[in-house]
């Protein structure tokens, strides 16, 4: 190798040959082989002065030590998660990872974790480790798991039951008791249909619980188990009468059978205020079997809904019925309620009309004798009326001037907001002196041969109502007196 010789001009070295400055020296190589005998060189020797060198470390391809590790539970729905084994090479390897399913490559599988599904249930999973880089690759692939498990039992739901179905009288709610077990969060679904409408086919729901079909009003309910007490609200300008029932559980099952219950809607009833609106006289001839008798005058021509109180007397009728009929095909009258002393001298109803325009009342009689006179008494009402199936009636004969007489009778559960109405007919001249229990009202009248006394009462509390009459000693040629009352409300 040649020698590399730093040569300097004299001017830049000293006596002794030295180098005083390096800054005109210039690095030349020279062969010394090819110098003369005796010729003087002055020349400074220096070290090569390149740096040591260190060759690249050589391109190695990956190297996998052990193989990937899979942990989790192993049952459908659950994560299962993989930790790759350690790898080696240069340049540093790029790592891909791949589930398998019984050695089959599960498409789209290739994190680091991975949801069990039901195809995989029975079959053992692995996953396959590569690393590559310019120089090749490696491939571990880890221990296969046992078999997946299916998923805990996601049961269908049972089909729920229904009990304690009641209605709130006064809000028109329908409250009911329902009890449905679901397997995890699922879905109560409730609708009131009208099996009168659509052929009577039953309403149906998906399994998102929206209801179609056959529905007057549905609704949800989120929950897990019952049992659960719901209020439905009835609205009154409903006709539904069933209420069914379906569960549906996480996975969208909906119960096979849903339960399918009838009802009779309860009719919500709005306080109300009954008014004497008049008192009418029939005519006072004989009213004999089947014989009709037309009102004139005071009963109300027109429309509405009202009660009327009708008392007879000296009937020998034998414990017929005074029935009314209208004369237009749109009103209708219903006798509430009636009684006839024991011995048929004096008989006392009330009628609920309810009459689409002016109408015609006509009395017709059912016993076998005549009635002397028929006298009635109207009470109007704001409201359109409905009759609580409630009533009590009582009759009592005795002889003038034997004192004090009595009448009672029990309405049984009036309703909230129901009035009381009773009615007290006597055979006679005149009705003498009575009195009432309770906070009643007083409309009387009296007129040969025929005498009332009816008796209001608005907005009775709740429960059972007593009504009671005591004549005081009635006078004159009275001899039998009857009494009816009825419970009425009006309709929301």
């Amino acid at each position: 190798m040649p020698e590399k010789f730093l040569t300097l001009p004299a001017a830049d070295c000293d006596a002794d040959g030295l180098p005083t400055t390096l800054a005109n020296a210039t690095l030349q190589e020279a062969n010394l082989s090819g110098l003369s005998n005796g010729t003087a060189y002055r020349a400074l020797v220096l070290q090569d002065p390149s740096p040591a060198f260190t060759p690249a470390a050589a391109d190695v391809a990956p190297v996998i030590s052990g193989v990937p590790t899979i942990s989790g539970t192993e049952q459908q729905g659950a994560t299962l998660t993989v930790t790759p084994a350690a790898a080696t090479g240069f340049p540093v390897p790029v790592r891909a990872l791949q589930w398998l399913r019984d050695g089959a490559v599960i498409p789209g599988a290739t994190g680091l974790t991975y949801v069990l599904q039901a195809a995989d249930v029975g079959s053992g999973l692995s996953v396959r480790q590569t690393e590559t880089n310019s120089q090749g690759s490696d491939t571990a692939t880890s221990e296969t798991t046992d078999s997946i498990m299916a998923a805990a039992p996601m049961l269908p739901p049972t089909s729920p039951t229904i009990s304690g179905l009641s209605f709130d009288d006064v809000a028109g709610d329908l409250q009911v008791d329902i009890d449905m077990k679901v397997a995890g969060d699922g879905l109560l679904v409730w609708a009131l249909w009208d099996d009168t409408k659509s052929g009577g086919t039953p309403p149906v729901t998906d399994n998102q619980g929206a209801v179609t079909g056959n529905v007057e009003q549905a609704g949800t309910q989120v929950a897990d188990s019952g049992p659960f007490s719901y209020t439905l609200t009835y609205p009154a300008t409903t006709t539904a009468n069933r209420l069914r029932v379906w569960a549906i559980n996480v996975n969208g099952e909906i119960s096979d059978t849903p339960i399918d219950v009838a009802f009779t809607p309860s009719v919500a009833s709005v306080p109300t205020t009954l008014a004497v609106a008049g008192v009418h006289w029939f005519n006072q001839a004989n009213l004999t079997t089947g014989q009709a008798q037309t009102n004139t005058g005071a009963v109300p021509n027109a429309a509405g809904s009202w009660l009327l109180a009708l008392n007879a007397n000296n009937t020998t009728f034998g414990g017929g019925t005074i029935d009314i009929t209208v004369s237009g095909a749109n009103s209708t009258v219903t006798r509430l309620v009636s009684t006839s002393s024991a011995d048929n001298v004096a008989y006392s109803a009330i009628y609920l009309v309810e009459a689409a325009a002016a109408d015609t009342l006509t009395l017709t009689q059912s016993g076998t004798g005549t009635v002397d006179l028929v006298s009635a008494m109207i009470l109007s009402s704001t409201e359109t009326l409905s009759a609580a199936a409630v009533t009590a009636t009582d009759a009592v004969n005795f002889a003038a001037g034997t004192g004090t007489h009595v009448l009672s009778g029990t309405l049984s559960d009036v309703p909230e907001n129901h009035s009381v109405v009773a009615l007290f007919g006597a055979k006679g001249n005149q009705s003498g002196q009575a009195s009432w229990t309770g906070g009643f009202s007083t409309a009387s009248s009296d007129q040969d041969r025929a005498a009332f006394d009816l008796k209001l009462e608005n907005g009775v509390a709740p429960g059972d109502f007593e009504v009671i009459v005591d004549t005081n000693g009635t006078t004159n040629n009275n001899r039998a007196i009857a009494m009816a009352a009825v419970a009425v409300t009006g309709v929301a």
